[in-house]
């Protein structure tokens, strides 16, 4: 309230770690704690009041700069309070949290400059990143200037299905061991989202109100890949069976560092048409990423070209499954050499049993 007391009721007997959040502060677990590894728990007896959890929040600073808006439901359009804000810089730094007010709104404060994933969920919704996508690789950069705020910065959640049981486990690192924090886990049946969660600072997760059926698990985390074998070129998906009618509570899933640098594989989300995006960055030195979508199997055919029409590089060909792609052009010709500044097209290809069904070119520009 307006004096900074609070009140939390109804709790059943148990031991709680608690957190306080506000805007333009630093948020604080119970004893000045960072991480809810270092939190001290809060035992709570039957009937019992317990008083003096009290938190010293420090003040984010006011030249740093904010990110923005409104989250709200994609059927009705109407506002989600209490939804949870991510914001994962790209480079190395602690995340920054927020939550939705009543009228769905939210604002992060204190960022660093640089660029960063922002992610939104809300219990009975799935979660996204922005923009409107459920892998981090198809994720927009969210770039954050000091002392400015980016504002719309906007996410519509699809309601989930709802069911008794639970898929839970951990997600933790090949490299170290080490849990994966606010990774997004998703149980997908028929390639379609039907449950979604997310992993606390331990990495562990909960996929709650499931139905019934046989569904696969699919996580996704800034920089990592999903890696049982140590593979990282390929993506490893989890087989739950809740047919059975009992909850499942070991699904866990390894992640391992993304080397990847040439094609991304998809990730088992299939995309309502075909799509040929705007390489990022542009103009790019020395390198750009180019993304594109399948919504249907088939042969791509992906190829870069000089303003003479001449072909230079020959980035992708084969036979690819419907899914969301990447593909990273180093500016290097077929001869392994670098090419000049200049003007450069990116056309793609797709053919299947009907002939061409997706054929589009794109224009992009090297500056060394």
């Amino acid at each position: 309230n307006e004096n900074g007391e609070y009140t939390l009721k109804g709790l059943p007997a148990g031991s709680y770690v608690v957190k306080a959040m506000a805007h333009g502060f630093y948020r604080e677990f119970y004893l000045n704690a960072e991480t809810l590894r270092d939190a001290t728990p809060v035992d709570v007896g039957e009937s019992q009041e317990v008083f003096g959890i009290d938190f010293s929040l420090t003040p984010s600073p006011e030249n740093k700069g904010a990110i923005a808006g409104y989250v709200y439901a994609d059927d009705d359009q109407l506002p989600i309070p209490g939804a949870m804000i991510v914001a994962l810089p790209l480079q190395d730094g602690r995340p920054h949290f927020g939550v939705t007010n009543p009228e769905g709104r939210y604002a992060l404060k204190g960022l660093d400059p640089g660029k960063y994933y922002v992610l939104a969920w809300a219990e009975r919704f799935i979660g996204e990143f922005y923009d409107d996508v459920y892998h981090w690789k198809n994720a927009t950069a969210v770039e954050i200037v000091s002392a400015n705020i980016t504002p719309d910065i906007n996410f519509g959640l699809a309601k989930k299905q709802v069911g008794p049981y639970v898929i839970s486990g951990r997600i933790i690192s090949h490299n170290n061991q080490a849990p994966v924090a606010n990774a997004m886990v998703y149980a997908l049946r028929n390639r379609k989202i039907v449950g979604f969660g997310v992993t606390d600072e331990l990495g562990n997760y909960a996929i709650p109100e499931m139905p019934a059926g046989q569904f696969t698990v699919i996580a996704s985390a800034p920089g990592k890949v999903q890696d049982y074998d140590q593979n990282s070129s390929t993506t490893d998906s989890v087989f739950v069976d809740l047919s059975s009618g009992q909850s499942n509570t070991q699904a866990d899933i390894f992640m391992s560092v993304d080397m990847s640098t040439g094609v991304a594989e998809s990730d088992g989300f299939v995309p309502e048409d075909y799509g040929l995006d705007q390489n990022y960055p542009n103009p790019f030195n020395p390198e750009t990423e180019i993304r594109f979508r399948l919504s249907e199997s088939g042969r791509v055919s992906l190829r870069i070209f000089n303003m003479l029409g001449q072909e230079i590089a020959d980035l992708l060909k084969g036979d690819r499954p419907a899914g969301d792609y990447s593909v990273t052009w180093n500016g290097l010709n077929k001869m392994n050499r670098a090419v000049p500044s200049g003007i450069y097209f990116y056309r793609i290809q797709v053919r299947n049993s009907k002939g061409i069904v997706f054929d589009n070119i794109r224009k992009m520009t090297l500056m060394r």
